[in-house]
């Protein structure tokens, strides 16, 4: 087992602690970057020390410890280790099975009990979304609930992933939760798990002929999800558009890059920038710029991929933001695979909009600013007349601001 661990562990320092003597593949500029990374060439560098005490830790833990290790699970929890020394919130290794269930949102199809969530910044698990008709709207579940503990296990401060990790599951199978209400009141309910299917992107028709489109988040599917909405709510003789992103959280960039091409035709869309300084542009659309008056809708849980797209339309004077300060997440992560199935998603580059504002921890301005009236049990089930911002979007558009 000695000599095999050693070969493992040998492999696995060539590849993660000597890494940037390697060959670097960056497929996908993005938030989520996909691509199938391979590890090449002899280390420029190799710091001897740092070597050396893996291999006496190796041999400490053989010689001294009372059991017999488990050389497999020895690697994952070195491999893990590392990523968590970066003391990045963004940043984190998953084992195969991990990887396999993270994979299944980009989708935006998976089998758990159907909320969205973010983490605060107590890590702390908060519920953004409740998708209707799924487990957990049955039991309850209401947005700005805290998952508190899943099968009886405390989750609080461990993070979204792994507490989406533990609640994800095969449908039909059950899972305990634990969620607390704003006020405070906690309820434990038993969900059945099942398959959830939602489309990340609705649009409706509203007085006046103007257009409003809903993106929840990006996956995907979102950007011919929107292209298709966009397309449909156009033959219906639209006179203005609202793009909501409002507590839309992010995902896939190339999807948020795809929307922001459709409306800005060749505009620019920002740029991202790496740990050596260099500057790496969104790609560009090819066609006319939308020429329609635009309201886009943010808020403090509007984030990431949806800060991308926002910037760029408010500062390429396209669309408007109307309502509060977005929420200021603005590095890229890149999201790829091991050869043994187990993943990794790294934070590699710093986001700018088009003219050079920084997103990460600053966040967008809105060009109006409008706080919520009220504060709704279920964000997505609030009445349009109840809605002050997106009442404040229609008002822009019937002006023919832009």
């Amino acid at each position: 087992m000695k000599n095999k661990f050693t070969k493992q562990l040998l492999i696995f320092t060539l590849i993660i602690v000597l890494s940037n003597a390697a060959t670097y593949l960056l497929t996908v500029n993005g938030f989520l970057n996909f691509s199938s990374t391979q590890f090449i060439g002899v280390p420029s560098r190799l710091d001897t020390a740092k070597v050396k005490k893996l291999f006496e830790a190796e041999n400490l833990i053989n010689s001294k410890f009372y059991q017999k290790p488990d050389e497999n699970k020895l690697l994952e929890g070195a491999v893990k280790g590392m990523f968590k020394a970066l003391e990045d919130e963004y940043s984190d290794y998953y084992t195969p099975e991990e990887f396999s269930k993270l994979m299944e949102e980009s989708t935006g199809e998976y089998e758990g009990i159907g909320v969205v969530v973010y983490a605060n910044e107590a890590k702390d698990t908060v519920v953004l979304q409740v998708f209707e008709n799924t487990p957990a709207a049955e039991a309850g579940i209401r947005m700005n609930d805290k998952i508190v503990k899943v099968d009886g296990e405390d989750v609080l401060g461990k993070g979204t992933d792994y507490t989406v990790s533990k609640m994800r599951g095969e449908a039909g199978t059950e899972v305990e939760v634990t969620f607390e209400h704003d006020n405070g009141e906690q309820v434990t309910k038993k969900l059945k798990r099942a398959k959830i299917n939602q489309d990340s992107v609705s649009a409706e028709m509203l007085d006046g002929g103007i257009g409003y489109i809903q993106i929840n988040e990006f996956t995907t599917q979102t950007g011919h999800q929107f292209d298709d909405k966009l397309s449909q709510l156009e033959k219906q003789n639209m006179s203005g558009l609202i793009v909501d992103l409002r507590y839309n959280g992010g995902g896939i960039v190339d999807d948020a890059v795809h929307v922001a091409n459709r409306l800005l035709g060749d505009g620019d869309v920002g740029y991202h920038v790496d740990q050596n300084g260099n500057r790496i542009d969104y790609q560009k659309g090819d066609g006319a710029k939308y020429n329609k008056p635009v309201v886009f809708l943010v808020n403090e849980g509007t984030a990431s991929a949806s800060e991308i797209l926002a910037g760029a339309v408010q500062d390429d004077g396209l669309a408007k933001l109307v309502g509060t300060k977005t929420f200021g997440k603005g590095v890229v992560q890149e999201l790829s695979t091991f050869s043994d199935g187990s993943g990794y998603k790294i934070t590699t580059e710093t986001n700018f909009t088009p003219k050079g504002h920084a997103i990460h921890k600053v966040g967008l301005t809105p060009d109006v600013n409008v706080e919520l009236s009220e504060k709704p049990e279920n964000f997505y089930t609030m009445s349009r007349d109840a809605d002050n911002q997106l009442q404040k979007a229609i008002e822009i558009i019937r002006n023919g601001q832009k």
